[in-house]
Order: structure tokens, then sequence, then C-alpha cells
């Protein structure tokens, strides 16, 4: 009897075993993930090179047949990437998000991308993943995995991994967007500097250079034309003419 106990004993701690080690194992490779998501994450700098790398890096990761990547902007949701077999990549590039799609329920377009991919094909929410990237709580995307290769279903760990990927992915795009406020707003100052720059200087060079004939208006012309150039400008006249007068206005 004792020695029926202490197998049992000994095939409870070996099964305990074998689990600690899955799980180190599995957590091993999510770790492995989140570091090539990561890795891509860093070197993009545009949001359509994020969402194709990410869903690169995924499919391969679950093992799924194929996938999608969906960007939503003011409300318009496209397909921006799909992986897939070559066979079905000249078919997915006509794929056309049915309508509704931008209105629908998570799980509602769930269902509506699994039958975009296999019409014919009973929908089946455990072999498909679908989830939402936010940014500042509003929807931009989304990342859809159709049923994997070996024909098991999701579990829960992939959806958790998932999620953890679509969370990195929208502190990435956050700081995209800002990076691209702040590279708009310096354009419009530029811009705001350089017209209040040729403003002052008109009306400098209309205290300075006066008289209003053809003439004096064709020298406005060639100063302003002038002073937006780096090329070197000679000035000749008789002493007296105002030389000084127009090269100061032209550097000014």
């Amino acid at each position: 009897m004792g020695i029926i106990n202490n197998n049992k004993v000994k095939a409870k701690m070996a099964e305990d075993l074998q689990d600690r080690i899955w799980q180190l194992e599995r957590r091993i490779f999510q770790l492995q993930t989140l570091y090539e998501v990561a890795q891509a994450l860093n070197r993009c700098r545009e949001p359509e090179p994020l969402y194709s790398q990410i869903l690169a890096t995924m499919a391969g990761t679950f093992g799924a047949r194929e996938g999608l990547a969906l960007r939503q902007q003011a409300g318009e949701w496209q397909i921006v990437a799909y992986r897939g077999s070559q066979t079905r990549m000249k078919k997915a590039a006509n794929l056309r998000l049915p309508r509704g799609f931008a209105t629908a329920t998570a799980s509602r377009q769930q269902e509506m991308l699994s039958r975009l991919l296999h019409q014919d094909r009973p929908f089946d929410p455990g072999h498909c993943l679908w989830e939402h990237v936010q940014v500042r709580d509003q929807v931009v995307g989304g990342f859809y995995f159709d049923r994997k290769i070996i024909g098991e279903p999701y579990s829960s760990h992939d959806g958790e991994l998932l999620r953890t990927v679509c969370s990195y992915a929208s502190h990435v795009l956050e700081n995209l967007m800002l990076y691209q406020q702040l590279a708009e707003a310096h354009q419009r100052l530029a811009a705001e500097n350089l017209t209040l720059r040729q403003q002052v200087r008109q009306e400098s060079l209309g205290r300075q250079i006066i008289g209003n004939s053809p003439h004096m208006q064709k020298v406005r012309d060639l100063i302003h034309s002038y002073a937006r150039s780096e090329a070197p400008v000679l000035i000749s006249g008789e002493t007296g003419t105002g030389k000084e007068l127009v090269a100061r206005a032209i550097h000014e």
C-alpha cells in the first residue's frame, strides 16, 4: 500500500513539474514574441509598416493560415495588410469590408471578417481572433487572425498575448501621431515665420525705396526675387543711385 501511494506521489510530482515546465516555456515564448514586436515597432516611422510588421510576427507566432490588419481613419475602415498563402494574395488585395462594419460590435466584426475570407465556412469564434487597437480611447485599427494551420482553437493565452501586443502598438501609434502633429506644427510655424519676414521686408522696403512708377515696382520685384535666392547678386550703377539701399533690402 505504501509503495502504491509513493508511486502516486511521484507521478503527481512529475505531472506538476511537467506543467510548470510547459508554463515556463510558454512564458519564454511570449517574451520572445514581445521582444520581436518591440524591435519591429521601434523601427517604424509610419503607421502602415507598423501594422504589417505586427501582422507578420503574430501570424507566425500563432501559426495562423491567414491574417488581416485593419486601420480606421475618420470612421472609415480599410484593410492595410494581408498575411496568408500566395495563391490567395491577389484575391485578398480585392477584399472589401461589408457594409455596417464600422458600426458593428467587436464580436460581429469578428464574424464579418471570418465570412469575408471564407464565405462558405461556418463561423467559429474559437478558431479566430480579432482585437482592436485603441489610442486615447479611440479605436484606430485592429488585427484579425483566421484558423490555425494545425487546426486547434485559440487559447486564452493567445488572446492575452494579442491584447498585450495591441497595447504596445497603441503607445507607438500615439507617439507617431504626436510626432506628426509636431512636424505639422513646425511646418506651419516656418511658413508663418517666412510670411512675417516677407511682410516686414516689404514694409521696410516700402519705407526706404520710394516711388510708384513701373520702373520702381520692377526694382522692388527684383529685390523680392533675389532675396529668396542664395545666389550671389552683383549690383551696379552710378554713385548715389541707391546701390547700398538695394543691397541692404536684399539681405534683410
